[in-house]
C-alpha cells in the first residue's frame, strides 16, 4: 500500500511539474511575442497573422495569432495539432501551446526552417531547380505522400495540397514539411458544410459536390506534379476557368489529352491516374506511393 501510494504521489509529482513547465513557458512565448511581433512577421491569412518567435538562444517556434471572428476555427485547429501531433511525424509541425493574448488566441508549433515549394516555382531571376527535373519532383511528390500516407491512419485527409503548404527544408537528401492544417477533415465523414482547399488544386468532387474521400488529395499531387515539371497550371488557376476547365470528366480528358504530350512519358502516366474526375477510378496514396516505385525504383 505504502509503495503504491509513493508511486501515486511520483505520477502526480511529474504531472505537476510537466504543468509547471509549461505556464513557465507561455509566460516566456508570451512575453517575446510581445517585444518581437513587428520584427518577426513571417506570414498572414484571412484567419490570422504568423510570427517567429525566439524562446531560447537556439531554439524557436511558430506562433499564429487568430484573428477576431475565427476563434471557432482556432479551436478545431488546436484539437487537429494535437491529434496529428502525436503520430510523431517530422513531416508535421509539432504542437506545443496554446493561450490566450490580448483577446486573441494563440497557436504555437515548432518553427519549420526552409523555404516553401511555391518560392521555387514563382522564382523569376532564375529557372527553378524543380523544372524539367523529373528525379527531384518525383522523390519531393514521394516525401508528401508519405506524410499523407501518415494523416490517412487518423482517416484524416488535407484538403488544401499545395506549393504553398509544403516546406522544403533540404532538397538533397529532399525533406519537406507539409504545414497549414486546419482544413484537415475525417474523409468519413463524406460531406462537409463549405468547399476546402484552393482554385487551381480543388478537386471536382471537393469544389462541385462539397464530397471528401480518401484520394481527394490525390488530384492536388496531379496538379502540382505537371506545374512543377512546366511552370504551368494544367487546368488554368483563375476560379472561372478552373471550374469550367474541371467540370466534366470530358472537359478533363480533353486538357491531359492535349497537354500531357509536355511532360515525359513517366510523368504523364502518374499524373494521368491522379487527375481521374470519378474517385471510384482515381488511384490512392498508397496506390501512387506503389506506382512510383514500380515505375522509378
Amino acid at each position: 500500500m505504502l509503495c503504491c501510494l509513493s508511486r501515486n504521489s511520483q505520477v502526480r509529482d511529474e504531472e505537476d511539474i510537466q504543468s509547471e513547465n509549461i505556464s513557465n513557458n507561455i509566460k516566456k512565448i508570451k512575453k517575446e511575442l510581445f517585444k518581437t511581433r513587428k520584427n518577426n512577421y513571417i506570414g498572414f491569412g484571412i484567419s490570422s497573422n504568423v510570427f517567429k518567435v525566439q524562446i531560447t538562444k537556439n531554439k524557436h517556434i511558430t506562433c499564429k495569432v487568430i484573428k477576431e471572428g475565427w476563434e471557432v476555427s482556432a479551436e478545431r485547429e488546436i484539437k487537429l495539432l494535437k491529434t496529428i501531433s502525436n503520430l510523431n511525424n517530422e513531416k508535421f509541425p509539432k504542437f506545443i501551446c496554446s493561450f490566450k493574448q490580448n483577446l486573441n488566441d494563440v497557436i504555437c508549433y515548432d518553427y519549420i526552417q526552409g523555404v516553401d515549394l511555391f518560392s521555387y516555382i514563382s522564382e523569376t531571376s532564375k529557372i527553378s531547380i524543380f523544372y524539367n527535373n523529373e528525379n527531384l519532383i518525383i522523390e519531393t511528390m514521394l516525401q508528401i505522400l508519405y506524410g499523407l500516407e501518415s494523416l490517412l491512419t487518423l482517416n484524416l485527409v488535407h484538403l488544401d495540397v499545395k506549393p504553398e503548404n509544403i516546406i522544403i527544408q533540404s532538397t538533397n537528401p529532399v525533406k519537406i514539411n507539409i504545414i497549414d492544417l486546419n482544413f484537415c477533415r475525417n474523409y468519413k465523414d463524406k460531406i462537409i458544410d463549405n468547399a476546402l482547399g484552393t482554385f487551381g488544386y480543388i478537386s471536382p468532387e471537393m469544389l462541385f459536390y462539397k464530397k471528401i474521400y480518401y484520394n481527394t488529395d490525390i488530384w492536388s499531387i496531379g496538379v502540382i506534379i505537371f506545374l512543377l515539371y512546366t511552370n504551368a497550371f494544367i487546368f488554368n488557376i483563375e476560379e472561372d476557368k478552373y471550374a469550367t476547365n474541371i467540370s466534366t470528366s470530358n472537359k478533363v480528358l480533353l486538357i491531359l489529352n492535349k497537354y500531357l504530350n509536355k511532360v515525359p512519358k513517366n510523368i504523364g502516366i502518374i499524373v494521368e491516374r491522379c487527375l481521374v474526375y470519378n474517385t471510384n477510378n482515381r488511384i490512392s496514396v498508397v496506390g501512387l506511393i506503389s506506382l512510383i516505385k514500380n515505375i522509378y525504383h
